[in-house]
């Protein structure tokens, strides 16, 4: 074979598998896109909201507030769907890390929520935010 061939069947295969990971790109972001509208359109119909990630946000924030027991806030957070806790404490105030797995595939929406307690009452709430 011609040194000339050989570089044009490996650029016509290199091509090839571009093309082919382009649309396995496109079918994977698909499919994650349709389930991120599946999850949102449940997750508001249940909630009452509009089917957007800030609203989630927006009914979390309103939702869990200074005053609740921790009993009410965990009612609250079941209502809303599976969800993980992390204690820590903050100072010499007991506080738990609140994160919901509602997206797609149980995927983390809505932000990482801090609430601290005093006495299992909820002294403080506010969304965590990555610096």
């Amino acid at each position: 074979m011609k040194p000339r061939s050989i570089l044009s069947g490996l650029l016509r295969l290199i091509v090839l598998l571009l093309v082919v990971h382009v649309v396995e790109i496109l079918i994977v972001g698909g499919v994650w896109y349709v389930l991120d509208i599946q999850s949102r359109s449940s997750l508001a119909a249940k909630l009452e909201i509009e089917p957007s990630w800030s609203s989630f946000e927006k009914y979390v924030e309103t939702h869990f507030e200074v005053g609740m027991t921790r009993t009410e806030v965990i009612k609250q957070a079941e209502m809303i769907g599976p969800f993980s806790v992390e204690p820590f404490f903050s100072g010499m105030k007991y506080c738990e890390e609140y994160s919901f797995r509602v997206g797609p595939l149980g995927t983390s929406r809505g932000g990482r929520w801090w609430i601290c307690y005093e006495n299992d009452v909820v002294v403080s709430v506010w969304r965590y935010r990555y610096q």
